[in-house]
Formats: C-alpha cells, sequence, structure tokens
C-alpha cells in the first residue's frame, strides 16, 4: 500500500526522511528477501523520485556494499552498509 501511496506519504508537512527497507518493500511485493531483483528495485525508483519531488532525504540499509553504492549514484543520502537489526539491538 505504501508504494501505491508513496507520493502523498512524502507530500506529508514535517517528514524529514524516507526509510526504505529492501525486505519489507520485497516482503510487501511478493518477493521476499529479493530487494535486489528488477522488480524491487523499480519499487526503490518509484520512492527516490517521489522523496526526491518533495524534497525528502532518503535512507536505505543494505548488506550490499555494491548495492550502496549504486543507490548513491540514484540519489540515495543516507545509507548504512550492515545488518540494521544488529544495529538497533546493539543500541539497546
Amino acid at each position: 500500500e505504501a508504494l501505491e501511496n508513496i507520493d502523498a506519504i512524502c507530500a506529508v508537512e514535517g517528514l524529514d526522511c524516507v526509510v526504505i527497507g529492501a525486505n519489507d518493500l520485497s516482503g510487501a511485493m511478493g518477493l521476499p528477501y529479493q530487494g535486489s531483483s528488477p522488480q524491487v528495485q523499480a519499487g526503490v525508483d518509484e520512492i527516490i523520485a517521489a522523496a526526491k519531488r518533495h524534497g525528502k532525504f532518503i535512507f536505505f540499509s543494505t548488506r550490499d556494499p555494491a548495492l550502496a553504492k549504486r543507490l548513491a549514484k540514484r540519489g540515495v543520502q543516507i545509507l548504512h552498509v550492515g545488518s540494521d537489526v544488529q544495529a538497533a539491538v546493539a543500541h539497546q
């Protein structure tokens, strides 16, 4: 649902950053754990485009350094390379 409404989501006043969860997105698209797949990356492109249109920062977490480099070239400003779950648990 979020992908279908991404433009409206990015238009929300006070929203500063859009967080793209590749596993969440791929699962919602019926392609669990396939964040690098062309279909999921097309969804990522839609999110990036909407965020840029509305002046929002974009955050993406991946374990794949090569994907992180490609996303930086596509406009993602905040990249976490590693396990987001381990990073969250480490701060509890």
